[in-house]
């Protein structure tokens, strides 16, 4: 008599059917989704996310902390099945992501189940998070909320909305990696067209709903052989798929700096510093198509002003403006906080 297998019981096939989604679904991109939360992570919170993913598993207690080498993905897929997320990769379950989405879910839990660890965690939330304020921390970013009362009503109510500069993703070349950092939509030497890869990818994945704001800054590698025009027209697709997936999401266009001195291109043309021209020109008018989603930050007069962190101090470049990232960063930043386009300029 051949003796029948044991049924497996509900635990046990909840078990194994977890196994098999990690297995098939997150360990296989673990690193791509391991950038996208130390990019999200850490514009919310004020450790680097590695020791704050740590610190969650150490208050859960049954989710095993990243051993040494080991990929995020997997203690932050626990944490948020602890949480209770479904099996589906998108930016509400089991993605293996550590955005807002989950920082929320965690806090709220924490907040109701042991107020004391959730006091621990509060400490290290960043102000512009929008979750709860950190306890008794100095408050480091926060942004200028001076308001000229001048202004015209009627353009503040076309002004697209303050959002959270904390909950942005950067698009760029290395005009961004020295500002904002590199990741995976920022790389030095790129294109608009790579860009444009770049956010289809992150549109097949569904992240690009993770965001409320992004900053898009390219077009410096392309003057040198494609017109205004043409570099515009993948800016504009980049922008039409980030709307496509999140229509309320807030797009800060940046403005290419003078190129007049740099020696990058064998030869600066008049004919590339006019294609610079037009397309900053191109930038402000398809901003204005928009207002309630785009603004422009035109670094262009920080960059010419020599009372300025700036185009004074480039040791030649032209291009990149070193020591000015800092100075440009803020102002990106505190443009997304105020909800304005005061940084439009009719220099070019």
């Amino acid at each position: 008599m051949v003796d029948k297998e044991p049924q497996k019981t509900e635990a046990v096939k909840e078990k194994d059917q977890t196994r098999e989604y990690f297995k098939n679904t997150i360990e296989k991109s673990a690193a791509e989704r391991d950038q996208t939360t130390i990019n999200l992570l850490g514009d919310l919170v004020s450790i680097p996310p590695k020791e704050f993913i740590e610190m969650a598993c150490k208050a859960i207690k049954t989710v095993k902390e990243p051993g040494a080498g080991e990929p995020l993905a997997r203690a932050v897929f626990d944490i948020q099945h602890w949480l209770g997320f479904k099996l589906l990769d998108n930016s509400e379950n089991c993605d293996a992501k550590f955005g807002p989405y989950t920082l929320e879910k965690l806090i709220n839990k924490l907040k109701t189940t042991d107020k004391e660890k959730f006091e621990v965690f509060q400490k290290y939330f960043k102000k512009t998070s929008n979750l709860p304020p950190p306890a008794n921390v100095p408050d480091t970013n926060k942004p200028n909320t001076q308001q000229n009362t001048s202004k015209d009503v009627s353009a503040k109510k076309e002004a697209p909305p303050a959002v959270n500069p904390n909950s942005k993703l950067s698009i760029g070349d290395s005009l961004s990696v020295g500002t904002f950092g590199s990741s995976e939509t920022v790389k030095g030497s790129m294109g608009v067209l790579w860009m444009l890869n770049r956010v289809k990818t992150l549109q097949k994945r569904g992240d690009l709903k993770n965001y409320t704001a992004f900053t898009l800054w390219g077009g410096a590698n392309n003057v040198g052989n494609m017109e205004a025009n043409q570099i515009m027209t993948s800016i504009k697709q980049i922008c039409e798929i980030i709307l496509s997936e999140n229509p309320k999401a807030r797009i800060e266009l940046i403005t290419l700096p003078p190129m007049a001195g740099w020696k990058g291109f064998k030869n600066i043309t008049a004919k590339v510093i006019r294609r610079v021209n037009e397309f900053n020109a191109m930038l402000k008018n398809y901003a204005k198509e928009k207002p309630q989603n785009f603004s422009v930050v035109d670094i262009y007069p920080g960059l010419v002003d020599p009372k300025k962190d700036g185009y004074s101090k480039l040791k030649g470049d032209g291009l990149h403006p070193w020591q000015a990232y800092k100075s440009i960063k803020k102002m990106v930043n505190d443009d997304l906080a105020q909800g304005t386009q005061d940084n439009l300029s009719s220099n070019a």
